[in-house]
């Protein structure tokens, strides 16, 4: 899954902010992986296979979940994302935090009070950081989704703590979550709505209020049933005019599992069609990259993807990995 995320992540790098057509015009003259263009507003000239802030937060909010053994705590998460921010900056880097995460931690920064900044952030940035929360706690029992809900909601309290932001975590957690525990994509799915559903009562929001409801009956079967008719460009375009690629997680985080539902089980056709989406295509990309990897099939495209962009970012997820997945038994345990 991490690996997973981190190619999605680089495929999309030179496509952000990009319109549609650009992007897979870009990515059919150089390949999967290109160099960002100079024009582009935020990774002007990148090498290709370059990761974005959106690995980096995942690894950041990964390491702080490790270290606090499955507890978050705000101030020592803030620190070290204005810590990593601040090193980018130096490095001349303009792929820096999002908007709503940005504002929360340089107000907790000047907080006496760390428990009360709590901002209400609709943008995709919890969305991006939450995939290591689905590798951390298992789904399954009860007891387990009950746990990732809470978890995911004490997490984004600090930076988007409205239902939308908070709807569209839990929903890629628990995808990812129910994938590691062995279910497949479409039960996966049907987990993350389950999901939905709880938080949406634990907010003390009506089931109307869940903008994300209803999602694989209506949109999603939309864009298979587009991509059956008119091919995977057809459903890209539908997914473009219909559901959008803004960072907002009604849009981005929609896009991303519109995109998993077309990947047809390989986390780099999910990383390949998010990345030819253009708007947020980096977190589009990751996330739906993420979410097929925990349930899909990881061949030789995936290890020869994952191992050039590992090289590209003198990047190690095994540690990571091992540490996440004994944090997951020790939940298990307490079950």
């Amino acid at each position: 899954m991490l690996l997973a995320f981190a190619v999605g992540d680089a495929m999309g790098m030179p496509t952000q902010l990009l319109s549609r057509e650009r992007a897979i015009s870009l990515l059919e003259a150089e390949g999967i992986f290109a160099d960002a263009p100079a024009d582009n507003p935020i990774c002007p000239g990148l090498p290709r296979g370059t990761i974005t802030d959106d690995t980096y937060q995942l690894m950041i909010l990964g390491e702080h979940l490790i270290d606090n053994r499955g507890e978050f705590e705000p101030r020592t998460f803030a620190s070290r994302m204005l810590e990593w921010e601040s090193v980018m900056k130096s490095t001349g880097s303009q792929d820096l935090l999002g908007p709503s995460t940005k504002a929360a931690l340089v107000e907790m920064n000047g907080s006496s009070d760390p428990t009360s900044i709590s901002l209400s952030g609709t943008t995709n940035g919890a969305s991006m950081r939450i995939p290591v929360l689905g590798c951390a706690i298992p789904i399954l029992p009860a007891k387990g989704a009950n746990a990732l809900v809470d978890q995911t909601l004490e997490i984004n309290r600090l930076s988007h703590n409205s239902l939308e932001a908070n709807l569209a975590s839990v929903i890629v957690a628990a995808i990812i979550s129910a994938g590691v525990d062995g279910l497949s994509w479409g039960e996966s799915l049907e987990v993350g709505f389950i999901a939905s559903e709880v938080l949406t009562e634990r907010w003390g929001a009506s089931p109307s209020e869940n903008i994300f409801s209803g999602l694989p009956e209506n949109i999603l079967f939309e864009v298979e049933h587009v991509a059956a008719l008119g091919g995977k460009m057809a459903a890209l375009e539908f997914i473009d005019n219909n559901i959008g690629t803004s960072l907002e997680s009604r849009e981005s985080v929609v896009a991303a599992l519109a995109v998993a539902s077309l990947a047809e089980g390989r986390p780099i056709n999910a990383a390949q069609l998010g990345a030819a989406l253009g708007g947020d295509s980096d977190t589009i990309a990751a996330i739906a990259s993420a979410l097929v990897a925990s349930s899909g099939h990881w061949g030789q495209d995936e290890v020869e993807a994952a191992y050039f962009v590992t090289q590209q970012n003198n990047l190690d997820f095994s540690v990571m990995a091992s540490r996440l997945f004994d944090l997951r038994q020790n939940y298990s345990d307490d079950f």
